[in-house]
């Protein structure tokens, strides 16, 4: 898993650092404005990106060292122990559920779709809800639990403190959105 991780946090570098010196490049905010710049969103978020793409860089060559030295070791100990007529190759797991990123699909475009209609409120509830429910959680308190926490957070974040539009619904749900958010 080392290598895998190893080329993944060289891409995350060289994504991170690419599109931070594109956001440095963005105008900066008014004088004198209480809210952030342009550029004060994308910096952050490449900003976080960069830090875990190194932290990860840092953990796949430590780990690649570890795997090198456990190989060599494991190998002589093999030698010794393992007769010659026996089949010593590691079989590949098996997937658990290898079409259940096609119900994770088709739960995103009908989150889409609805939420035009329903409000992001109560889509991205419902969205949360089944898409926990799909990777395996099956208690029904914590699924309630954890869509409304979810659903409240992003709310709070974009919908308050950001001040993104979200989508209000139709209807009586729309005048319930103007409560929230």
């Amino acid at each position: 898993m080392a290598v895998p991780n190893l080329i993944l946090s060289c891409i995350t570098l060289i994504f991170a650092t690419v599109f931070l010196i594109i956001a440095q490049q963005l105008p900066p905010g008014r004088p004198g404005a209480t809210t952030l710049g342009p550029s004060a969103w994308p910096t952050v978020i490449l900003t976080i990106m960069w830090v875990m793409g190194a932290l990860l860089l840092i953990k796949a060559i430590i780990q690649l060292r570890k795997d090198k030295e456990n190989q060599q070791s494991s190998n002589d100990v093999l030698k010794d122990i393992v007769p010659d007529d026996i089949d010593t190759q590691v079989k590949k797991p098996q997937i658990a559920h290898p079409h259940r990123h096609w119900i994770i699909y088709t739960l995103i475009i009908l989150y889409a779709l609805i939420m035009g209609y329903i409000g992001f409120t109560l889509a991205s509830f419902l969205f949360v809800i089944a898409a926990a429910w799909v990777f395996g959680m099956r208690k029904w308190y914590l699924l309630v639990l954890n869509g409304a926490v979810s659903t409240a957070v992003i709310v709070l974040l974009f919908g308050n403190l950001l001040g993104v539009p979200l989508p209000r619904g139709i209807g009586i749900l729309r005048e319930i959105s103007f409560l929230l958010y």
